[in-house]
C-alpha cells in the first residue's frame, strides 16, 4: 500500500495552506458563488449588533444591512407573515442576486 508523502518544508506548507485555496477560488465557479453568498449571509448576521456603531463612522456601509434587517419586519407587519415564514422574503433576493452573479461569473470565465 502506497501512502502519500507530504513535504513539510515551509514553502510546501505555505502552498497547501495559503496559495491552494486562492487558486481554487480563482478557478472554481461554484466556489466563487458560494463565497459571495456566505459573505452576504454572514455580513447580515454579524452586522446587526454593530449596526449603530458602524453607522456613526461609515454611514454608507450600513445601508445594505438596514435593508436586510428591515425586510422581515415590514413583511410581518404589512403582509401578516408569521415568524416562521419571515425568512421566505429573502428567497426572491437570493434568486435575483444569484442570477446576476451567475451571469457575471459566466461572462468572466468564458
Amino acid at each position: 500500500m502506497r501512502s502519500e508523502r507530504v513535504s513539510w518544508t515551509p514553502m510546501a506548507i505555505l502552498e497547501r495552506t495559503i496559495f491552494r485555496p486562492f487558486k481554487m477560488l480563482l478557478v472554481e465557479r461554484v466556489l466563487v458563488l458560494a463565497t459571495v453568498y456566505l459573505s452576504v449571509a454572514y455580513s447580515v448576521i454579524y452586522a446587526s449588533p454593530f449596526f449603530f456603531i458602524v453607522h456613526q463612522v461609515y454611514p454608507f456601509l450600513t445601508i445594505g444591512c438596514a435593508v436586510f434587517q428591515a425586510l422581515p419586519v415590514i413583511f410581518i407587519r404589512t403582509r401578516h407573515f408569521c415568524i416562521s415564514n419571515d425568512d421566505l422574503v429573502f428567497i426572491g433576493i437570493g434568486i435575483g442576486i444569484g442570477s446576476v452573479l451567475a451571469a457575471l461569473v459566466n461572462v468572466w470565465f468564458l
